[in-house]
């Protein structure tokens, strides 16, 4: 928590909190077992090392799960758990009131809406594309999903940032060893837009591609850096732009993904608010490829710093 308070973040967002829902309330987390008990009693305690607000949508098994944790003075004037533009709470008039939640809960607790005035932040944990029929079909669905959420975003005039881990690298210098990537998950696989490794097959890069367009988002990432590294411009995990990395075997000399990196955490906005913004996206915290992690706790996923401002208006001339 110190941590992440030297930042002073408005808003904190948490992906595959792996912890159970209360039975009938994804909103909440279970206290039926022991372990439920343990969770529930550290993740307060967290909370309140933060001195946040929090909005969970949870798993009902311990599986997927985001937890947002908000700042007093940030809190929004609703939150919803789809990406469904009718569950959304209306935006108010005349100031705050307290947070209305509604609509039901993505079934895999995958979504947290938070409603602001002026823009609406979107936390997500997108599904796995996975090597099955039942997985394609699954994170289409979410892709689909998506892209009609943000073109009604668009098309109403509401102003967005999504992100989270969004389980595709849409370029290729998204990942560490292109080559490499695209030759993973191709054997009994007979849709060629569904081979390679999940997150890098052409399906999900092409549909990514079409939400961008649809929604009329930005890769805010991308475009802060204001230019492309290029494609293999530097194969290893090492890269600071992966937000992911494979890392070494605990019982086998070398992992697969070991030395491996990509690009699969993602910061994407409306075009309107990054053009009127001052917009930086860091990668922080970033795993070494080659570190040890015997009794490794952590995460395989670097957090991203996200600073949004608004952008110094240049002062008129006279004359």
């Amino acid at each position: 928590a110190a941590a992440l308070l030297r930042h002073e973040p408005d808003v904190i967002v948490v992906q595959e909190v792996w912890m159970r829902a209360a039975p009938g309330n994804q909103g909440s987390l279970s206290d039926k077992s022991s372990d439920d008990s343990r969770d529930r009693a550290l993740l307060e305690a967290f909370r309140r090392r933060l001195g946040m607000r929090m909005f969970l949508s949870l798993h009902p098994q311990r599986k997927a799960g985001v937890a947002v944790f908000v700042r007093p003075g940030c809190t929004p004037l609703g939150v919803s758990h789809r990406l469904h533009h009718a569950a959304l709470p209306p935006a108010a008039e005349g100031g705050l009131r307290p947070v209305a939640q509604r609509g039901e809960h993505h079934p895999e607790g995958r979504v947290v809406v938070l409603r602001y005035a002026d823009v609406d932040v979107v936390a997500v944990y997108a599904p796995n594309n996975g090597s099955t029929a039942e997985s394609f079909q699954r994170r289409r669905r979410w892709d689909d999903d998506a892209r009609s959420f943000f073109a009604d975003q668009r098309e109403t005039g509401r102003l967005s940032i999504y992100l989270g881990d969004l389980n595709v690298a849409p370029l290729d210098w998204d990942v560490s060893h292109p080559e490499w990537f695209a030759k993973q998950f191709n054997e009994g696989i007979a849709d060629e837009r569904n081979r390679g490794q999940p997150g890098y097959t052409r399906g999900e890069r092409e549909r990514h591609q079409e939400l961008l367009e649809d929604g009329d988002l930005v890769d805010a990432q991308l475009a802060a850096r204001g230019a492309e590294p290029g494609a293999g411009s530097n194969a290893d995990a090492d890269a600071p732009w992966y937000t992911w990395r494979g890392s070494p075997g605990v019982r086998q000399a070398v992992a697969r993904y070991q030395g491996r990196g990509m690009r699969i955490d993602h910061v994407l906005m409306s075009r309107g608010l990054f053009e009127a913004s001052a917009v930086t996206v860091t990668v922080t915290g970033s795993l070494n490829a080659a570190q040890e992690r015997v009794n490794f706790l952590g995460s395989d996923h670097c957090p991203l710093v996200v600073c949004v401002r608004p952008r110094p208006v240049p002062p008129q001339e006279e004359g």
